[in-house]
């Protein structure tokens, strides 16, 4: 592999350059959610205070937000796949440290730099996936990315089943999927392409102004979304939970997510996408509340109730976005989009501290007071914007797509930023 722009080579060869970087990037997201279950698990088994497990979660999100700020920067000097090969090599020492030391303090630094450095990975990979996808395909290789990104957030959740203990073991095979996350990525023959552009954001008032309840929203999800899986081991733990409990109850958020993005997107196509938003916020309250209230739950119907409320809020994100899209104006999508992730940084750096700190005073079940609290007060700003302004008639409106906030250059991947005709910059919803 070079790092100079070459012409895009054939179907079949861009067919196999886009499955090398997907198994790159199925591998690097098996690596990091096995890390980020194994931190907050180990920790609560350690009896930490729950102020470490929300630090070392925030300090995760920052990570995450100074590297997609950062990546150009990273990447520019030494090109694609050297940058790539460096990162990839960080995160495997990175991991092993956790194996090597039990400093709570150094676990929050070193979640930091885990989230600095997966940052800036999965912009490298996208960069690729979005430079080989030729733009009549970009919607459905969004798709597939978006599922594969999933899976290996599910497996890696899973990783645990395989060592009992959550011990060292768990940080070794994490960092060992770090390292073969660099053997499709290194093998490909895609040439690089240009450097990814810094990220385009647009001021406060601006993005506030386009849409308010997609502000709103994506703090809200980042603010809930990012508790629940941080924190969500020591809920566990706090229960009274074993290690392969912990491990299925987490795969089975994530598999919630994935299966409530799709029916509450396509219904937000259809309905006022507020209202949408205001239903799947509902179900976070009402399985927050039948959660935090009914103590004692056998562990099938609670995993299921856990994932309907943490689906019902992670599906607010995408729905957000093609709201904020209705009443964008042409040329401003892909600086939008980027914009509402970082709200939804800042909420996610806050959001496990917070959640932490509620399990600290009122126990186990604080977990889903915060979820509940948090989503009433977004309920009800929601009701209040509906009361303000009309929703976009279905046919003016951009379709719905699947866009998590986890994937920093997704923006780009979006098929929505190319295709969306010049349109009036309505008034704020």
């Amino acid at each position: 592999m070079t790092d100079s722009t070459e012409s895009k080579p054939s179907t079949t060869g861009t067919l196999w350059q886009l499955v090398a970087i997907l198994t790159g990037a199925f591998t690097l997201q098996i690596a990091g959610a096995a890390l980020a279950l194994a931190v907050p698990l180990r920790m609560a088994l350690d009896g930490r205070p729950a102020t470490f497990i929300g630090l070392a979660g925030s300090a995760s999100a920052i990570g995450f937000l100074a590297g997609c700020l950062a990546s150009a920067s990273i990447v520019r000097p030494i090109g694609h796949i050297r940058a790539f090969a460096v990162l990839a090599a960080v995160q495997a020492v990175v991991t092993q440290l956790f194996a090597l030391t039990d400093d709570p303090w150094l676990w929050v630094a070193l979640r930091l730099v885990n989230g600095v450095v997966n940052a800036a990975q999965f912009v490298i990979v996208e960069s690729w996936v979005n430079d080989r996808t030729p733009d009549s395909l970009r919607g459905r290789m969004m798709s597939i990315y978006i599922v594969c990104s999933r899976a290996g957030l599910i497996l890696g959740q899973m990783l645990p089943l395989a060592f009992a203990n959550a011990g060292v073991e768990l940080f070794i095979a994490a960092s060992a999927f770090y390292s073969l996350a660099l053997i499709p990525v290194a093998l490909n023959r895609a040439p690089s392409p240009a450097p990814p552009p810094s990220v385009a954001v647009m001021s406060l008032r601006d993005l506030f102004g386009v849409a308010p309840v997609s502000f709103v929203a994506c703090f809200y999800v980042g603010m809930v979304g990012s508790a629940a899986f941080n924190v969500l081991p020591l809920y566990g733990v706090g229960i009274g939970l074993g290690n392969v409990a912990i491990s299925m109850l987490a795969a089975t958020v994530q598999l919630g997510s994935l299966i409530m993005q799709w029916p509450l997107g396509w219904l937000s196509d259809r309905q006022d996408r507020r209202a949408v938003m205001i239903g799947a916020a509902m179900t976070t309250v009402v399985g927050g509340l039948i959660v935090a209230l009914a103590g004692g739950m056998p562990i099938v119907p609670l995993a299921l109730v856990i994932a309907v409320a943490v689906g019902g809020c992670q599906a607010v994100y995408a729905i957000a976005v093609a709201h904020a899209f209705d009443f964008a104006g042409s040329g401003r999508t892909v600086a939008l989009s980027s914009s509402l992730m970082l709200v939804w940084g800042v909420g996610a750096s806050a959001g496990p501290l917070v959640a932490a700190a509620a399990v600290d005073r009122l126990g186990p079940p604080g977990l889903f007071v915060h979820a509940v609290v948090f989503s009433l007060v977004f309920v009800g700003f929601a009701i209040w914007r509906m009361t303000q302004r009309k929703p976009r008639p279905p046919e003016e409106r951009e379709r719905f797509v699947d866009l998590p906030p986890t994937l920093p250059s997704a923006p780009r991947l979006d098929p929505r930023a190319e295709v969306r005709p010049e349109g009036s910059k309505a008034d704020a919803a």
